[in-house]
């Protein structure tokens, strides 16, 4: 008889009226049985078996916070899938409904994708010239690094100097934000290549 099993024994033996029998690990990670699990181990993984030791069921450990922080996120990120996913057909219903043929539908996606270009441009544009404003500013504020030299007391920056570096740095963080977000508007052009072949797809369907 293995271990497990005497002790499955003694434990019938010792709760004879139990209706059920339990297995849990403390912190040490001894295995314990018993007739109900104690309150300090309530959280921990548990099995439940019937007086014979067969397993009745099992119960998982409580989650941590982190992985309930991770459990949570996984499905933020599925339903924002799925909420893009549904976007999506949404997009190809009404472009069906909308176009009364393939070449419309193709017109219309790049009408979308030229004029996202466009926008793109003029942001990367912006970032260039942002880029450079900031650069010849922390060139100006090199100046009053270090220390006076007929004083010898640190250099005070002009405060405009300082507010025009942060607010510019600021500006170009937002306008990388929005190339990004242009960007990935301009992935699917409206509908991608793929979407727009399995579009005309189910056209072709629907009117078969």
């Amino acid at each position: 008889m293995t271990r497990s099993l005497l002790v499955l024994a003694l434990a019938a033996a010792v709760f004879p009226a139990a209706a059920a029998t339990y297995k849990w690990t403390d912190e040490k990670g001894e295995v314990h049985y018993g007739d109900s699990v104690p309150p300090q181990y309530i959280n921990r993984a548990m099995t439940e078996m019937d007086r014979r030791g067969n397993v009745v069921r099992q119960v998982g450990a409580a989650l941590t916070p982190e992985q309930l922080r991770e459990r949570n996120a996984e499905v933020a990120r599925k339903q924002e899938e799925e909420k893009r996913a549904q976007e999506r057909r949404r997009r190809d219903l009404a472009l069906v409904g909308t176009y009364s043929s393939e070449t419309e539908i193709d017109a219309a996606r790049d009408r979308y994708a030229s004029q996202i270009d466009t926008y793109i441009r003029a942001a990367e544009a912006r970032k260039v010239t942002t880029q450079a404003h900031i650069t010849e500013v922390q060139e100006q504020l090199e100046f009053y690094r270090g220390r006076d030299r007929a004083t010898s007391r640190p250099r005070v920056a002009p405060v405009h100097l300082t507010q025009d570096l942060e607010q510019s740095q600021s500006m170009f963080k937002v306008l990388d934000a929005v190339v990004a977000e242009l960007k990935r508007q301009r992935l699917p052009s409206a509908l991608s290549r793929t979407e727009n072949a399995s579009v005309k797809s189910r056209r072709s369907a629907w009117r078969r």
